[in-house]
């Protein structure tokens, strides 16, 4: 429960910047838009920039979730993200299942638990190369 209470406690910036870590999304985030700024590559030499933000967007949650192959169970009045059987990152042993509950919109608890989930891989991730880093 407290890793769930430290994660509610995170601004949507905090949790954006995290989950692209954890996504390897390329990009800065934009306060005008409150979203992350993604660096798209464009004709081979050109960068062009994208907004993403799974928070507020359908396709960027789902994307996100397949990504970091997150399991979604999408319930009445609940949506939990697990991401146990994480295979892509070596850093991740375990994300507890995150909780979102919300029973007038079940598509922004969704969107949210995904990328809470994502946001715990990008932390464990940037506490590793912390430790890493300083060892």
């Amino acid at each position: 429960m407290a890793l769930l209470m430290t994660m509610e406690k995170q601004s949507d910036r905090e949790l954006l910047e995290l989950a692209a870590k954890a996504a390897g999304v390329v990009g800065e985030f934009d306060h005008g838009y409150q979203c992350i700024m993604q660096e798209v590559p464009f004709r081979g030499h050109l960068i062009n920039y994208e907004n993403w933000n799974p928070l507020a967007d359908d396709g960027d949650a789902l994307r996100l979730a397949a990504k970091l192959t997150l399991v979604v169970d999408i319930l009445v009045h609940q949506t939990r993200v697990d991401a146990e059987q994480y295979g892509i990152r070596r850093c991740i042993e375990h994300v507890p299942p995150m909780h979102e509950i919300s029973p007038s919109d079940t598509l922004a608890a969704t969107r949210r638990a995904i990328t809470r989930a994502a946001a715990e891989i990008g932390r464990r991730m940037q506490d590793e190369q912390s430790t890493v880093a300083a060892g």
